[in-house]
């Protein structure tokens, strides 16, 4: 029964750092999206930013996977 616990958790786990990663991303869009339409010029920063911070994001969320001895 113990295991079952353990792996649960784990799964558990999971799932919360696939959301922060989710809602890390979707929220800045959101914004973008919501925001005046504007051209390139003006969205090309935010849309670096957004991917440096999606790739750490996901940087962060592998190296917990491979502590934790799953796949990532």
């Amino acid at each position: 029964m113990q295991v079952e616990t353990d792996e649960q958790s784990m799964t558990a786990g999971g799932n919360n750092a696939r959301r922060v990663a989710v809602a890390a991303a979707a929220v800045p869009v959101m914004l973008i999206a919501l925001a005046m339409p504007a051209n390139a010029v003006e969205i090309a920063p935010i849309a670096e930013v957004l991917d440096s911070l999606l790739a750490d994001v996901l940087s962060t969320v592998g190296a917990v996977l491979d502590a934790l001895g799953l796949a990532a």
